[in-house]
């Protein structure tokens, strides 16, 4: 009976690392696949040749939209309440000659403390990403980031959000996505102000390196072994 318990219980935990690796090896493909296409489609618009994107902004001449992305939300540092710290109530005394006023000595606001600075959406609507700026555009506000003013980017992984910060503001604002856009938006992003800084030839040579690494990474596939073989119990004729 042991036995029988011991090769169940070993091929639970074949099958399980098997799942693991199957999952682990998706997951590398994919990526694989994303750096294959970013990389001829950086080369492509090193060319001049441009996919087809429908643009939710009049584009302007010679420029070319990379991506359009409805269900956006514009994000902009907000500052919370504040409050008074090192306040005093100080003490109340009798004002001579009346029978019922006090006058209060000593009593100090003391200093007020901002709140902070948190990112918050504010707006959503639609980004529009070309290779000369990106573009939110939503019900009540419209935001612009020219790649010639680019200081650089801050994905926020956790929140799905992306901080654009440009030289002529001085507070970062930015843009948040499903976070099954993230990657779309990261990858369109990189290239657009590759191609906007004219720096998209030593990016097609970071990504080349990036893609080697990547394969070095690849999952090794699992031996394969059988389980052990279920020790059959004699039978025991009553």
């Amino acid at each position: 009976m042991f036995e029988k318990w011991k090769a169940r219980r070993a091929q639970r935990v074949a099958e399980a690392a098997a799942r693991e690796l199957a999952q682990r090896e998706a997951t590398w493909e994919h990526t694989d696949q994303q750096l294959i296409g970013l990389i001829a489609r950086a080369k492509a618009a090193a060319s001049g040749t441009f996919p087809p994107v429908d643009s939710s902004v009049p584009l302007k001449a010679g420029e070319h939209a990379l991506l359009d992305l409805a269900g956006v939300s514009l994000i902009e540092p907000r500052r919370g309440p504040g409050h008074w710290q090192g306040a005093s109530q100080g003490v109340s005394v009798d004002i001579p000659g009346t029978k019922s006023m006090r006058y209060r000595v000593g009593a100090t606001r003391g200093t007020f403390v901002p709140g902070e600075e948190n990112p918050a959406p504010i707006d959503t609507g639609t980004l529009t990403i070309t290779d000369r700026r990106a573009v939110f555009v939503g019900s009540q506000q419209t935001r612009e980031w020219a790649w010639s003013k680019l200081v650089g980017f801050h994905d926020d992984n956790v929140a799905a959000w992306t901080g654009i910060a440009v030289s002529n503001r001085q507070k970062i604002s930015g843009v948040a996505y499903p976070p099954g856009e993230a990657q779309s938006v990261w990858l369109s992003l990189e290239l657009a102000a590759a191609l906007g800084n004219g720096t998209v030839d030593s990016f097609v040579a970071d990504l080349e390196t990036e893609r080697v690494e990547w394969a070095a990474n690849r999952p090794a596939s699992a031996p394969t072994c059988a389980p052990p073989p279920i020790a059959s119990q004699p039978r025991q004729d009553k």
